[in-house]
This record gives C-alpha cells, sequence and structure tokens, in this order.
C-alpha cells in the first residue's frame, strides 16, 4: 500500500473497507511502474465505494491490461511455472481436484464441456443436481469411464448412447454480445470504443458445450490492438484469450450466436443487432461480415416503444434486447447473470406498467420478490436505469454495468 497513497486514505477516511483496499493491492502489484499503478487507482478510487468487490477487480483489470496489455502474458507465464494438478481430501471425507496454470480458452471450454455433460447425465435420468452431476462427469472423463455408465440402468456400450454425453444433448443458444459496426466504404471499424463480437455456445457433437457470453472490443478481434474482454461467470480476459474464444466460437458454426454492441463513451449500449452466421473461417474479412449486420438503437432517455409488447409476456426480441442492454440483475451489488434473472415490470402489468424496454428490467427472483414486498419501491425514470427506495426510505439508483471500451 506505500505506492497507493490514495487508497491508503480512502481506507483510513472510512470510504472503503480491508477487502477492497486489499484488492487494489493485489490486482496492481502486476504493474512494475509505480506511478502508473498510483494513476489507475486514482481513476477508479472515487467509484470503489459504490461497487462490489467483482466490479472493482473487473475494472481494474480491464485498466491494468489496457495500460500495458503484457501485464496479462506475464501474469500467465508466470503462473504457467507452477502448473500443477492438486489432489486432497477434504476433512469432510471427500476428495477434490484442482488444475492450476491451464490455458484461459482451455479451462473455459472443459467448463463448458462439464456443463454438458451433466445436462445429458440429468436429461437421461441420473439423480442430483447440475453440480453434483458436474463433479460425476468430471471424475468420469478423467478416469476415461463411459458417461453412460453413470445412468441409473445404463444401457450397453455401442447402441449409440455410450459415453457421447454432449452430441445427444438440446441445444439451447446464450446470448452473445459483441462488436463494434464497421463505417465507410472502406469497410475498416470505427474507433476503439465499442465492444466487439462475442458469442453463446452450445452443444453439438463435436462443438462446445453449455452457453457463456464472450464480450471483446471490435479492434481487438481485428487484432488492432490488444485491449481486453471478459465472459460472464469468467471476467476480465487478455487480448489473447479472447481471441482464441472467439476462432473457437467461429468453429462452432450455426450453433453459436454473434450479436453486435455499439456503445457510447462510458460502454453504455446505445445500439444491437445479431447475426446467426458467424466470420466464417479464420482469414475472413472480419471488417466486411460486421458491415452486414443490421443495427437498430436500444433505447435510451425518452422511450419510443419500438419493441413494445402488446399482452404481459415479452417477445424474445424485446427480451434478448433488454439483457443486452442490463446484462445482470438490477438490485445494487447482486452479480447474478442476466439470463438467469426474471423479466421484471417495474410498474406492473396489471397497474397499467408497459411490456417495454423502458420497463422491463433483469431482477434475479430473489430481488424480484424483495421489490415486491412491503415498504420497498421501484421506479425506471428512462431505460436502463432504476430507482430502489427501501424500507427506510433510502435511495439508492442503480444503472447498468458497462461494457469494457
Amino acid at each position: 500500500m506505500t505506492r497507493l497513497a490514495i487508497v491508503a486514505q480512502a481506507l483510513a477516511a472510512g470510504q472503503i473497507d480491508v477487502d477492497k483496499a486489499g484488492l487494489f493491492a493485489d490486482e496492481l502489484i502486476v504493474v512494475d511502474d509505480d506511478e502508473a499503478a498510483a494513476q489507475i487507482a486514482a481513476g477508479l478510487i472515487g467509484a470503489a465505494p459504490e461497487l462490489t468487490t467483482g466490479q472493482i477487480r473487473g475494472r481494474l483489470r480491464n485498466r491494468i491490461d489496457r495500460h500495458d496489455p503484457e501485464a496479462a502474458k506475464r501474469r500467465k507465464e508466470n503462473a504457467r511455472q507452477d502448473a500443477r494438478v492438486d489432489v486432497w481430501i477434504d476433512p469432510d471425507g471427500t476428495g477434490a481436484i484442482a488444475a492450476r496454470g491451464m490455458d484461459p480458452a482451455a479451462a473455459i471450454t472443459a467448463d463448458q464441456h462439464l456443463d454438458t455433460d451433466a445436462r445429458w447425465l440429468h436429461d437421461h435420468g441420473a439423480p442430483g443436481s447440475l453440480d453434483q452431476l458436474r463433479v460425476a462427469a468430471a471424475a468420469a472423463r478423467l478416469a476415461h469411464q463411459p458417461l453412460h455408465t453413470l445412468l441409473p440402468q445404463h444401457p450397453a456400450a455401442g447402441n449409440g448412447t455410450a459415453d457421447t454425453g454432449a452430441g445427444n444433448g438440446q441445444t439451447s443458444v446464450g446470448s452473445g454480445i459483441g462488436a463494434n459496426r464497421p463505417d465507410g466504404a472502406d469497410g475498416a471499424a470505427n474507433p476503439p470504443g465499442s465492444p466487439a463480437p462475442g458469442a453463446g455456445w452450445t452443444a453439438g457433437p463435436g462443438g462446445l458445450g453449455g452457453s457463456v457470453n464472450l464480450t471483446m472490443p471490435a479492434d481487438t478481434w481485428l487484432g488492432r490492438c490488444d485491449n481486453p474482454g471478459q465472459a460472464d461467470r469468467y471476467g476480465t480476459l487478455d487480448a489473447g484469450t479472447c481471441r482464441d474464444l472467439a476462432a473457437a466460437l467461429a468453429a462452432a458454426g450455426p450453433r453459436a450466436l454473434w450479436c453486435i454492441t455499439l456503445v457510447d463513451p462510458s460502454g453504455r449500449a446505445v445500439a444491437h443487432g445479431c447475426a446467426r452466421a458467424g466470420p466464417g473461417p479464420p482469414g475472413s474479412d472480419r471488417a466486411a461480415w460486421l458491415s452486414t449486420i443490421t443495427i437498430s438503437p436500444v433505447e435510451t432517455g425518452t422511450c419510443a416503444h419500438r419493441r413494445e409488447s402488446a399482452g404481459y409476456r415479452p417477445s424474445s426480441a424485446l427480451r434478448h434486447i433488454v439483457k443486452i442492454r442490463s446484462s445482470r440483475c438490477g438490485f445494487p451489488g447482486c452479480r447474478r447473470r442476466a439470463e438467469r434473472c426474471d423479466d421484471d415490470h417495474t410498474v406492473p402489468h396489471h397497474k397499467g406498467g408497459k411490456t417495454c424496454e423502458c420497463n422491463l428490467y433483469p431482477l434475479c427472483r430473489r430481488h424480484h420478490r424483495a421489490k415486491q414486498a412491503q415498504g420497498w419501491q421501484l421506479e425506471q425514470p428512462e431505460p436502463g436505469t432504476l430507482v430502489w427506495t427501501l424500507p427506510c426510505g433510502r435511495n439508492i439508483t442503480t444503472q447498468a454495468e458497462p461494457y469494457p471500451v
């Protein structure tokens, strides 16, 4: 903390707690230049009191990687020197395995395959929660045990269902977020500041499993800069990892949904478009592909109700755009992903609330119920901005989490 005087001052003044101060110190340790580390801290310390530790970590890593793209590579290379697989028995008598120093793209891919394996086991009658089935699938894969042997009455090997796992799963596309729309006849992308292509990947034979949202700046994807991106559940990712994952998504073919989001300088979504067909194999003209995507405005300020649904249930397009605009639960500090949240009407539909961008916001089930409890009030004065009034009378304003720019 000796080189982060502004962080120490904020801690002494009670503006941040010990956990947040320690986070600044831990994340900025990879920045060798003391002055640069102090500048990065100064640029974020003012917002830190209102941010969660997860939000602070993500923003710090984004700024560190933008300041020194090589820092992420050094951090990974140092960790790879200590690569290992640890096995131990927990105090409760269960076993545990952890592989450390993995390539991040490989780790994310493995995690998605476990999701697919777990859902295949669940769909075929295996008992247990999805988390329990993920553990069972991991143990089976490492032991070279066919997945079908985990079923209560598993069929004989060779009948078409043995050890394929993901190949027989249901396909469900996760919404991706991404890219900057090119501008001009030459197909060049707009200047840095808008995010770039990302995609959700899905189950399928020989492909990636599960669902994850990858977001990266367009110029990173196009190889023009090394600004970092992010992936839901996994946090901030360096440029190289983002490009590796994007290449894997391109290889997934029609199972991946590619989405383009334009953002303002603060990272707020202002326009969006989607494409089922990806950019093609390596070497394809990505800038030309981006120019083919139809982009529509995301409602901001005064809503024009372009995507309003007549009934209670929002259309799939409306649900998608609300989750693109607001990627997490709207309760202060809640980090649950929008895909796992309810599509809440801020003003209840039966009380005249519109089914529209200006009256919908993702809320997890717990905070959806909190909003409905006595003494709580919720308003959405403009699309993407919530004002919570707590039973004690305190007001808290939350806005959609910004995209990396």
